[in-house]
């Protein structure tokens, strides 16, 4: 299933500095099913508790929002009146997963981390010293969305946001003025690019197109990271993807140990604790350890899929949709099959004992993103650490 956004990059926002080559204003062509991918790679947090909207794989369900009878994006009718709260969810699901898609597609990014999980994990290392301002979870001093780390060595910000409602003006505004604008300053040699962007979904038979706004706008800095904490840095990105992956795959309990493996370490350093409380503390550790330690029992020397000489472990799922789906060359699917897994060498060597002392210092080169599609099953991957697949039945 293929659908075409126009995309307007806004290139007046760069002032003196250069637009990347490949950002140009174009009518993009967006594979559904690779986007419904990255959604659901995307929305599962790296600080995994075992209870979020994409342990229910709840971005399937926009299969059936998605209107079969154009060939650009639009959404059924029946998605005018429904709740206004589903209504911001999904806007706030497709203003992520397009917008990341896109720029996937344009900067080969390898690896993304959350906003708020690198700038908290960061401070918590290296204390307030090292923030501009006080990092908010929303408002002017709300976190950026992500943060994408390049081949090339660079590192991006990025902030998306997305509406079903108003028009091109509106829309335009989502990202020029309404997006909070805050960013993540990095040394000038790794320094990459500072983005917003704004989605605006369109309902079938409006009479308009959907449209993604891209924009270098004005920012806030809310940290700065050091020359010489960069090494720390890379190992934030490492494991905020790495426990992402193991989230979606099903190993929550280990992805929230490799994510904050000295949590309690950490809180027990705090002046004026007392000797019950360090205990306490320290116990936090001790209990994730152990809880990663007897998920990984049960999935270790288990594989669930193969791709490409690769042995992937996690979790498949088979959904029947609410409605069918009528794909362009006449095909009808009723039903999804969705499976996602981490590469099986990667967990068969994973020891929860291990994790606080673990630093990637340096990022591989070939872990870059891919997707594509064959017949009716789309796929993305991440080099050979993580694989995600639906087809289309």
């Amino acid at each position: 299933m293929h659908k075409s956004v126009i995309v307007h990059v806004d290139a007046p926002s760069w002032g003196a500095r250069p637009v990347p080559t490949q950002f140009i204003s174009e009518d993009f062509v967006f594979n559904i099913g690779e986007v419904l991918l990255t959604i659901g790679i995307i929305t599962s947090p790296p600080r995994a508790t075992g209870f979020t909207l994409s342990e229910y794989w709840a971005w399937v369900r926009y299969l059936c929002a998605v209107s079969g009878n154009s060939n650009e994006l639009c959404l059924v009718p029946e998605y005018k009146n429904i709740d206004s709260h589903q209504k911001t969810i999904l806007s706030d699901d497709f203003g992520m997963g397009f917008s990341m898609y896109w720029m996937w597609k344009k900067l080969n990014f390898s690896f993304l981390c959350d906003g708020r999980y690198f700038v908290d994990r960061y401070l918590n290392h290296f204390g307030g010293v090292a923030a501009a301002r006080t990092p908010g979870k929303r408002g002017p001093t709300k976190c950026p969305d992500f943060i994408c780390w390049q081949p090339a060595g660079s590192f991006h910000v990025v902030e998306c946001k997305g509406t079903q409602s108003g028009n091109t003006t509106h829309a335009n505004q989502i990202a020029s003025a309404q997006v909070q604008k805050t960013t993540v300053n990095f040394p000038a040699s790794r320094q990459g690019e500072k983005l917003a962007c704004g989605m605006k979904i369109e309902l079938e038979g409006s009479g308009r197109r959907s449209e993604l706004f891209v924009t270098d706008p004005d920012y806030k800095v809310v940290l700065s990271v050091d020359e010489e904490r960069l090494p720390f840095a890379n190992d934030i990105m490492w494991r905020g993807f790495t426990a992402r992956a193991l989230s979606a795959s099903g190993l929550s309990s280990t992805a929230l140990a490799l994510s904050e493996p000295d949590t309690g370490e950490i809180a027990s350093r705090r002046p004026k604790t007392s000797k019950i409380k360090k205990e306490e503390y320290v116990n936090i550790d001790k209990n994730r350890i152990e809880n990663s330690k007897n998920e990984l029992n049960a999935f270790k020397g288990k594989s669930l899929f193969r791709n490409g000489g690769n042995n992937y472990t996690g979790r498949e799922h088979l959904f029947d949709l609410p409605l069918p789906i009528i794909f362009g060359d006449g095909k009808v699917s009723s039903r999804v099959m969705v499976r996602q897994g981490v590469n099986t060498n990667i967990i068969n060597d994973m020891n929860p004992e291990n994790f606080k002392d673990i630093r990637s210092n340096e990022i591989s080169d070939n872990q870059q993103f891919t997707s594509e599609t064959q017949s009716s099953i789309s796929s993305i991957s991440f080099g050979n650490i993580f694989r995600s697949e639906i087809a289309f039945l």
